[in-house]
C-alpha cells in the first residue's frame, strides 16, 4: 500500500504504512489531515480506519493529559508570580529582562578596553583622559580611552567611533563621559565598517550623559554585549538600534529611530520605545509620547547621518589598530605609560605639538613605494635624492617611537608601508660609504619594529642584518667605510656610532646573534679612545674633538653600559659646558645624540644635563620647524637634507618619550 498525506497544502509521499504510523506516533499529522491510500480518493485521516481505535482514543486521552497539565501551569504561574512584577504591570511598567543593565563592564582575560576614536570635529570640542580634570582642544583622529570625558561648547559637533564598529554623534553644548568600554579581541579586515551590520566583536559600553545629546547609531550586538547611556534622570539601553538620548535639567528624553530602547527612570520604572517614538522621564515619572516632535526627527536624523557619512571607508583594520593601541598586551605601545614619561621628562604642550606637526609633514613625504628620500632637499631647497634605506629607516623609527599618533588612519598606514619596504631591501655585505650609514640604520628600525609589533619575520630578517654589522667590525673596535678591515681602512666615530646603536637595540630585545655581546665590549674601546683631553669626542683616534660627535661619544659609551665612566662624566661636563644658546648655531646631527646622551644620564641619577638640555635647547629647536612642519637648516652638518634633518629634530624631541636608543 503507498499512502500519501495532504498537510498544509502539501503532498507527503508515498510512504509505507509502517512509514505513515512511524510519523503519526511521532505527532506529526493529526486526525483532520487528509489520506490517499487507493490513487484515486482524499479521506480525513480520522475516517480512514487506517489508524487502530485504540490508538486515536490514546492521542485523545493524550491531548487532554497535556492540555491539564499546561492549565496547571499557567495558574502555579499567576499564582507564584512576584508582586513587584504585578506592580510594575499594574502602574504601566513593562516586565522584561533588564539585567544587561547591571552586566559587568570591567576588564578580564575575555574582555579588553574599548577604543574610542574621535572622527570628526566641528567648532569647540574638549576632551579630558581619565582621572583628569583640565580639558584639552580635541584633535581629529585621537584615541579615547574609557574613562575618559568629552565636552562640546555652544557652536561644538563631533563624532565619535568604537571599536565595535557603532559610532555617536555629538551635539552643541553636550558634556558625556565614557564611562566603561570593554571588547573581546578581533581580526582586522579591509571590510569597511558601514558594510557591516553587526558588531566586531561582542562589547559592552557604559556612557554617562551629563547634558545635551547623543545619537547612537549601533551595529547589531552579540547576545552577551550591551550599550547603556545614562543620565541623571534616566537610563537607556540597546540592542542594535538608532536613537537619540537627550538630558537636560528637569528631564531626560530618548527619541528611537529605529530598533528598540529600553527606557527606565531612577525608579526603575521601565518603557520599551520602539522606532518613531518617543518616551521623557523626570526621574520619578516616566511617559511614552506615541510620535517623535517633528522638529527633533529632523535634528536628529541629521546627526544621524553625519554619524554614518563620518566613517564612510573607514575598514575595520583600523578599528583594530586602535584596539590595539589601547592595549598594550595586545598591541606594541601604551599610550598612558608614553604620556606619563614625557611629563615626567618635562614634555610640554609645545613639544607634542611639535612632534604631531613633524609627524604629519614626515608621513607626507613618503613616496608611493613605502620608502623615503626620493625627494628630498638640499639645504638651499634645491632636490635632492638620497639614500632610500636610510631615509626610511629614520623614518620609521620615528614613526615607532610615537605611539600617540592622532592622525592613526594615515600614520599606521605609513609605518606598515615604511616598514613593507625595508623588509624587500636585499641582503648583503656593506661595500660603500653610504651602505655604512644606511645599513645600521635601517637594521635599527627593523629592530625596533619587531620588538613593538612582533612581527615573526622580522626576527630573522633583523638576525641577518645585525650579524652583518658584527662580523664587518674592524679590529680596533670600530666600523670602518664599507666595513673595511685592516689598520688603513677608514675607521671613524660617526659610522661606528651608528652601528652601536643598531647592536645595542638587538641586545636590548634579546636577539640571538653570534658574537654580539662581544662586538659592543669591543667597541667601547675604540669609543673612549676618540676623546681628546678636553672631554670631546673626535671624528678619528688621535684628532681633535667635534662638538657635533661629542654627543655620539657619550650615547655609545652609555649603551655599553659605560654611562658612569670618566669618558663618559668628561663628556657629558663638556656638553653642559657648552650648550648652544642661538637657533642657527643648533648642529642637528650632533643635537640628536646629545639628547639621547643627557637623558640616558638620568638613569643613572644625574638629572643636570637632561634638565640643562631641555630648558637651552628645546626652545631653539621649536623655533627652527616651519609651519609645514619640517625643520629649516641651521649650523651646516655632513649630509644635511631637508628629511634627515627634520628626522633628526623628531628623534630629539622624542627623547621626551623615554626613548634612550
Amino acid at each position: 500500500m503507498k499512502i500519501f498525506v495532504r498537510k498544509n497544502n502539501s503532498t507527503i509521499g508515498p510512504l509505507t504504512e509502517g512509514e505513515f504510523l512511524a510519523d503519526w506516533k511521532k505527532g506529526k499529522f493529526v486526525s483532520s489531515d487528509l489520506i490517499c491510500t487507493d490513487g484515486q480518493n482524499w479521506i480525513s485521516i480520522k475516517d480512514s480506519k487506517i489508524i487502530p481505535s485504540g490508538s486515536r482514543r490514546k492521542n485523545i486521552f493524550r491531548l487532554g493529559l497535556v492540555a491539564f497539565c499546561f492549565s496547571v501551569l499557567l495558574a502555579l504561574i499567576f499564582f507564584f508570580a512576584d508582586v513587584a512584577g504585578v506592580s510594575n504591570w499594574l502602574s504601566g511598567s513593562e516586565t522584561r529582562d533588564l539585567d544587561y543593565f547591571d552586566w559587568s563592564v570591567e576588564e578580564s582575560e575575555k574582555f579588553k578596553k574599548g577604543a574610542t576614536v574621535l572622527i570628526s570635529l566641528l567648532g569647540d570640542v574638549r576632551v579630558s583622559g581619565p582621572e583628569e580634570k583640565v580639558f584639552d582642544e580635541a584633535r581629529k583622529g585621537q584615541v579615547l580611552l574609557p574613562g575618559s570625558k568629552l565636552e562640546t561648547g555652544k557652536d561644538g559637533e563631533a563624532v565619535i567611533l568604537f571599536s565595535n564598529g557603532s559610532s555617536t554623534a555629538v551635539g552643541k553644548n553636550t558634556k558625556f563621559k565614557i564611562h566603561s568600554f570593554v571588547q573581546e579581541d578581533f581580526n582586522s579586515s579591509t571590510v569597511e565598517i558601514e558594510e557591516i551590520r553587526k558588531e566586531t566583536s561582542p562589547s559592552r559600553i557604559k556612557l554617562e550623559l551629563d547634558l545635551g545629546e547623543l545619537v547612537v547609531v549601533v551595529k547589531k550586538l552579540e547576545r552577551d554585549s550591551s550599550i547603556t547611556l545614562s543620565s541623571k534622570l534616566g537610563f537607556a539601553g540597546v540592542r542594535g538600534t538608532s536613537f537619540s538620548m537627550n538630558a537636560q535639567a528637569d528631564s531626560t528624553s530618548v527619541n528611537v529611530l529605529s530598533g528598540q530602547v529600553d527606557f527606565l527612570n531612577l525608579n526603575e520604572m521601565s518603557k520599551l520605545v520602539n522606532a518613531g517614538k518617543s518616551a521623557r522621564s523626570t526621574g520619578m515619572d516616566l511617559k511614552l509620547v506615541n510620535e517623535i516632535p517633528q522638529a527633533d526627527r529632523v535634528r536628529i536624523e541629521a546627526m544621524e547621518e553625519k554619524a554614518k557619512a563620518a566613517i564612510r571607508e573607514i575598514p575595520i583594520s583600523e578599528l583594530k589598530k586602535a584596539f590595539d593601541q589601547v592595549n598594550p598586551t595586545l598591541a606594541w605601545c601604551d599610550p598612558v605609560r608614553q604620556q606619563r614619561s614625557f611629563l615626567a621628562a618635562g614634555g610640554t604642550k609645545e613639544v607634542s605639538d611639535a612632534i604631531e606637526k613633524g609627524m604629519e609633514w614626515l608621513v607626507s613625504m613618503q613616496q608611493e613605494d613605502g620608502s623615503w628620500g626620493g625627494n628630498d632637499r638640499d639645504e638651499q631647497g634645491n632636490p635632492k635624492k638620497t639614500d632610500a634605506s636610510a631615509m626610511t629607516g629614520m623614518a620609521v623609527i620615528c614613526l615607532l617611537q610615537n605611539c600617540d599618533n592622532d592622525s592613526f588612519i594615515r600614520n599606521n598606514s605609513a609605518l606598515k608601508k615604511g616598514i613593507e619596504y625595508l623588509k624587500a631591501v636585499p641582503v648583503s655585505e656593506v661595500k660603500s660609504q653610504p651602505g655604512s650609514y644606511s645599513h645600521p640604520i635601517y637594521t635599527r628600525a627593523l629592530i625596533k619594529a619587531f620588538a613593538k609589533l612582533k612581527i615573526p619575520e622580522l626576527e630573522e630578517l633583523a638576525t641577518k642584518l645585525v650579524s652583518t654589522i658584527v662580523r664587518g667590525q674592524n679590529k680596533n673596535g670600530g666600523w670602518a667605510y664599507s666595513f673595511g678591515k685592516g689598520p688603513l681602512a677608514h675607521v671613524d666615530l660617526s659610522v661606528t656610532g651608528w652601528n652601536v646603536m643598531a647592536l645595542a637595540e638587538a641586545q636590548s630585545v634579546g636577539l640571538k646573534v653570534n658574537g654580539l655581546d662581544v662586538a659592543i665590549v669591543q667597541s667601547m674601546g675604540y669609543v673612549k679612545k676618540c676623546q681628546d683631553n678636553t672631554g670631546r669626542f673626535a671624528y678619528q683616534i688621535g684628532k681633535g674633538g667635534k662638538p657635533s660627535l661629542t654627543g655620539m661619544g657619550v650615547h655609545c659609551l652609555h649603551l655599553g653600559n659605560h654611562g658612569d665612566s670618566n669618558e663618559a662624566n668628561k663628556g657629558l661636563d663638556w656638553l653642559f659646558e657648552n650648550l648652544p644658546s642661538e637657533s642657527d648655531k643648533i648642529n642637528f646631527y650632533g643635537l640628536r645624540h646629545s639628547s639621547k646622551a643627557c637623558f640616558s644620564s638620568t638613569y643613572l641619577g644625574k638629572r643636570k644635563y637632561w634638565m640643562a638640555f631641555n630648558q637651552k635647547v628645546i626652545k631653539l629647536l621649536l623655533e627652527l620647524q616651519r609651519v609645514d612642519g619640517s625643520w629649516k637648516p641651521a649650523n651646516h652638518f655632513h649630509g644635511d637634507t631637508e628629511i634627515f634633518r627634520t628626522t633628526l629634530a623628531l628623534d630629539t624631541l622624542l627623547t621626551f618619550y623615554g626613548t634612550r636608543y
